[in-house]
């Protein structure tokens, strides 16, 4: 028993014992200052069995540490992808008018950056919309009513233009269309086939339907000098003249007075 524990304590020291470069005589371990190096022997008395080297120790503990570093990773390119997500989320938010799911006037100004920035002399035209006699409607039918309407417009509105074009609400019954690559002509039919659509559908509402619902468009197009607010004033200018000369109808700019 007592060979055995002075084996025991050259190979394992024991806490509290100071080893000062002691070697077990069987040479299966080494002791500096109380740091093991472990060599990979057999003993002769113990057959069968291994002694634990420290490089086995370590390669664990490499093994374990690379282990939670995957997860941590993992975890933090999960954590970036919700953030992106909400990230995303708030600025469709941002950019989104929440009663009809068009864009919003925001987003109206910075598309008009982006198209002045691609090409100053690409084709460019904008109609500028609005609804008649909106507020007969609202006091008539009541607001939630009101907010039908709009909703309807807005709809029709994207079902008239192509994929490339924008469509905006950036007032109470006011909307704005952005068609990149269209001339005035263009806008001009664009325009005539959303007042016709508009005028020629049927509204389903509780009670009965007393006033027409009509729309009022101008049109304009981007000229050499322009810049964004420029072709804005031409197209409202339109607008007014079109809803001053009795509404339900198109102007654009070469018809301004």
């Amino acid at each position: 028993m007592r060979i055995a524990m002075h084996k025991l304590s050259n190979w394992f020291p024991f806490p509290g014992k100071h080893a000062e470069s002691a070697s077990s005589p069987d040479g299966f371990a080494s002791a500096t200052n109380g740091a093991i190096d472990w060599q990979a022997k057999m003993p002769m008395e113990w057959p069968g069995e291994m002694i634990p080297t420290v490089r086995q120790s370590r390669y664990f503990r490499m093994e374990q540490e690379i282990q939670q570093l995957h997860a941590s990773l993992q975890a933090e390119r999960t954590n970036c992808a919700r953030l992106r997500a909400a990230l995303e989320l708030q600025r469709h938010e941002a950019l989104t008018d929440p009663l009809t799911g068009l864009c919003n006037r925001r987003a109206m100004d910075q598309r008009f950056g982006e198209l002045w920035s691609e090409a100053d002399d690409a084709p460019l035209a904008i109609l500028v919309l609005d609804i008649d006699f909106f507020k007969r409607i609202n006091d008539t039918y009541g607001h939630a009513d009101g907010d039908c309407v709009i909703r309807w417009v807005a709809a029709t509105l994207c079902r008239c233009i192509r994929a490339g074009d924008s469509a905006f609400r950036y007032g109470g019954e006011e909307f704005l269309v952005l068609l990149p690559d269209t001339t005035l002509e263009g806008a001009v039919s664009v325009a005539e086939s959303i007042r016709g659509r508009i005028e020629a559908q049927h509204l389903d509402f509780p009670q009965p339907w007393q006033v027409p619902l009509t729309v009022s468009l101008g049109v304009a197009a981007r000229k050499r000098h322009d810049d964004p607010v420029s072709l804005f004033k031409r197209a409202d200018r339109a607008l007014y003249q079109a809803k001053q000369h009795g509404r339900n109808r198109v102007v654009h700019e070469n018809c301004l007075i």
